[in-house]
């Protein structure tokens, strides 16, 4: 029988299982640690493989129609105080990369927003008979009218400041979205008003 300095073999048995236990433990603490961090940090970062992205190009979301939003009574000269109605209709079906879409259906978006000059806001008056203003500035929110099937902004602008202005052309956006990320749409359109006016349209407001 194996002995050690006299000692009885069953000794050595227990003294080696003590030192091993240590070992054993922390062993195990972390394998545990190891399987927590692959449960959870797929649930931190979102995809372990990277940002998730939408099934399709983003141009398959976007259209242009043109002129689309009308300036009632937009003239070169105006009296302080008189008003100018700004007014964006969107009928709730439109064809968007060649397919129709009825966008109320697809989005459930009641109030989809409008980014546009602010030039024509900024230091007025505003009333609102459809929709509302947005968070900044040039953010409006449209309001879907489901007996009209489409969706309608209608600002009255009093203009309350004096002197010369000018309104750009630029590309107005309405955007509306989903409860899903991917689920969006995008209509750029332009001021009828500025057809064959060039980029840029000036006012002057007099007393």
């Amino acid at each position: 029988m194996p002995q050690n300095l006299g000692q009885p073999y069953s000794m050595l048995i227990l003294r080696k299982q003590q030192r091993l236990t240590p070992y054993l433990i922390v062993m195990g603490t972390n394998r545990l640690k190891l399987w927590w961090l692959v449960l959870v940090v797929p649930f931190l970062i979102g995809c372990p493989f990277g940002e998730e992205r939408c099934p399709f190009n983003d141009w398959e979301r976007v259209t242009t129609i043109e002129d689309l939003i009308t300036l009632f009574a937009m003239e070169d000269t105006f009296n302080l105080g008189e008003v100018v109605t700004f007014e964006l209709t969107i009928p709730d079906s439109v064809f968007i990369y060649d397919t129709i879409v009825f966008l109320y259906s697809e989005t459930g978006d009641h109030s989809p927003k409008l980014i546009t000059d602010n030039r024509l806001f900024l230091n007025n008056s505003l009333g609102f008979e459809h929709g509302y203003q947005g968070d900044r500035d040039n953010w409006f929110h449209l309001e879907f009218l489901p007996e009209k099937k489409k969706y309608n902004l209608r600002i009255m602008v009093e203009l309350s400041k004096l002197g010369n202005f000018e309104l750009a052309n630029a590309s107005s956006r309405v955007i509306f979205k989903g409860r899903d990320k991917c689920n969006w749409y995008e209509i750029r359109t332009n001021i009828k008003e500025f057809s064959g006016r060039g980029h840029w349209i000036t006012y002057t407001v007099v007393p």
